[in-house]
């Protein structure tokens, strides 16, 4: 778990072994492990970064590790990461 933001919404991220998801609030938004197609993500400077699922923008610290660790429980796609 860990705090995060999504479409300028301030939630929580949770991954469980078959399913990544953002809850809010205002909103849950649930990824599936196996529906993802495409996960990549951006490492700032700072401690924060950017995931990106589907091409859904999600800003959570260390979101390499986030990638790493949804690789772990099976994601069958590439990871691109980009450092900035």
């Amino acid at each position: 778990m860990d705090l995060a933001f999504m479409n300028d919404i301030k939630g929580r991220l949770f991954l469980y072994h078959d399913r990544l998801v953002f809850q809010s609030r205002k909103m849950d938004k649930v990824f599936p492990i196996a529906s993802i197609r495409k996960l990549a993500y951006e490492k700032k400077t700072f401690v924060t970064s950017t995931l990106f699922v589907n091409d859904v923008p999600i800003t959570v610290c260390r979101a390499h590790i986030w990638a790493a660790r949804m690789v772990d429980l099976g994601l069958r796609c590439n990871v691109d990461g980009r450092i900035s």
